[in-house]
């Protein structure tokens, strides 16, 4: 009697636990059917965007889809064009406006063309004026202002350009010359008020001769970022100076050869400095990688 009542006992214990397997099992197969159903509506949505558009490519008549061409051509839009193009090519092949629109796009493309060619001589015409020299031992062509020849005995300031197959730099010379020796220390450059101390090495970067008529001292030194953005603004200045100071001092204004020397170089810098492939001291160069003449 024991063992019946103990089956039966095993019996209703096992009937929920199935019932719970049941029911779990149920549930998941209802989730995996209900994401697959959902999938499938994603899917035939996108589908039928994607057949809409279709369709209303095909709806847009040749005439429909040239309807701006002459706008589009005033503002040298290629992109816009293309895009026409492409939509007459697949939804009107035998359309006599393909080669309407591929005339106009070939236009713009050698118009665009001939404009950047006339503007690249235009600006190259700012390094030939430049004075050249080239080195053919270092393979560097350096090239001076067209205005004056900055020698060692004159006082004056001058920036000048190196160029090799792959880098383009410029450097600032500063020189006095008289009877008798200041020996400067510091030196200085000004605007219209602005003042810029010009920064240099006194035993590697100052020189000084002199012969049987008088005695000069100069530097010749890198240019750097922020002397560069200095003389950019200085070259369009009203009164500008150079100052050297040491045991005695030199004060002078600089001379319009001098400024426009500098406005010369400095444009011809910015059109080899955008050649492709070509590396500025602003990009890469320390002081020291910067060759000198």
């Amino acid at each position: 009697m024991k063992k019946y009542v103990l089956l039966f006992i095993g019996i209703f214990i096992l009937i929920p636990s199935c019932k719970d397997k049941n029911m779990e099992s149920r549930l998941k197969q209802l989730t995996e059917t209900n994401k697959a159903l959902q999938d499938s509506i994603r899917y035939l949505k996108e589908n039928l965007k994607s057949a809409n558009i279709e369709l209303e490519g095909y709806k847009l008549s040749p005439e429909k889809l040239c309807a701006g061409i002459e706008e589009l051509q005033s503002k040298n839009d290629t992109i816009k064009l293309s895009d026409i193009l492409k939509k007459l090519k697949k939804y009107h092949p035998e359309s006599d406006q393909i080669k309407t629109v591929e005339k106009v796009i070939s236009e713009i493309r050698i118009a665009v063309q001939k404009k950047a060619e006339e503007e690249k001589k235009k600006r190259m015409a700012a390094v030939s004026k430049l004075k050249k020299r080239v080195d053919d031992v270092q393979g560097i062509t350096w090239y001076y202002n067209p205005y004056f020849t900055h020698y060692d005995n004159v006082s004056g300031t001058s920036i000048y350009m190196g160029k090799s197959s792959s880098a383009v730099w410029l450097r600032l010379k500063m020189s006095y010359a008289g009877e008798n020796w200041i020996f400067f220390k510091s030196a200085y450059l000004s605007y219209d008020g602005n003042t810029k101390f010009i920064d240099f090495d006194e035993y590697k970067e100052k020189h000084s001769d002199n012969d049987g008529y008088g005695v000069w001292e100069w530097i010749d030194i890198p240019m750097n970022k922020e002397l560069l953005s200095f003389l950019r603004k200085m070259a369009d200045g009203k009164k500008v100076k150079m100052q050297l100071l040491g045991e005695y001092g030199d004060l002078r204004n600089l001379s319009y050869s001098e400024k426009q020397g500098i406005k010369a170089v400095l444009l011809a810098y910015d059109v080899l400095r955008s050649e492709p492939g070509m590396t500025t001291f602003e990009d890469i160069f320390s002081d020291e990688d910067l060759a000198t003449e």
